[in-house]
């Protein structure tokens, strides 16, 4: 296909492929093959890449971590972006941090607490990104990914970007507009409750212990 070469033309860094199944890509294994799938592991040729698909009129459908995500055996008539990686990338200052879209939630908690950054230990073991975490709002433990929010860096459909607040989000339970909006997370900044090193520790040591007995 001739935009799957053109697309891995701009960006040589990104893999891309034809055909792809995505049962290799989502947690339950399931899923028939897309024409184009680009695994792009960063948010900075996002932009680019949806615009370039814009520009040449090709739906398309960004995942993460496919958690949570069921696709019929048919596949999708779609091109599928893979936004997933598996090293985190966060800036911390203090309680204060920012963590790039595509960071697995799991590498979140466990990097602030290995940094004793801030307490955001609910995050253990929770599947998927920071970016589907807000999405949904995802929580555990009478917590959730938008409590502690203080701003996300957005990326509509039609390739802009956009900063806003959590207000903007209108979080609710395992739910916010980006479900209906369609918009990406590219990286989203929280500050977070300062509690001691050993204390998060436990807590998380707790949090998946009880995931493994009861998950």
């Amino acid at each position: 296909m001739e935009l799957a070469s053109e697309i891995q033309t701009f960006f040589p860094k990104l893999f891309v492929s034809e055909n792809k199944l995505l049962s290799e890509c989502t947690t339950f294994q399931l899923g028939g093959p897309c024409p184009i799938f680009i695994d792009n592991p960063s948010a900075d040729p996002l932009p680019a890449i949806i615009r370039t698909l814009n520009e040449n009129e090709m739906p398309f459908l960004v995942i993460g971590q496919g958690s949570n995500l069921v696709i019929a055996d048919e596949g999708l008539d779609c091109v599928v972006i893979r936004f997933c990686s598996d090293t985190p990338k966060i800036d911390a200052k203090r309680n204060r941090i920012t963590v790039s879209g595509d960071t697995l939630l799991d590498d979140l908690a466990l990097f602030t607490i290995e940094n004793d950054i801030g307490d955001i230990s609910f995050c253990s073991g929770i599947p998927g990104t920071v970016g589907g975490g807000i999405a949904g709002n995802a929580g555990a433990f009478g917590r959730q990914m938008g409590d502690p929010l203080v701003s996300a860096e957005i990326l509509g459909p039609d390739g802009t970007v956009r900063m806003v607040g959590p207000n903007e989000l209108n979080f609710s339970y395992r739910h916010s507009t980006l479900k209906e909006t369609g918009e990406i997370v590219l990286s989203a900044t929280f500050e977070l409750p300062k509690v001691g090193k050993k204390e998060m520790q436990a807590e998380r040591e707790r949090i998946l212990q009880f995931r493994k007995e009861h998950h």
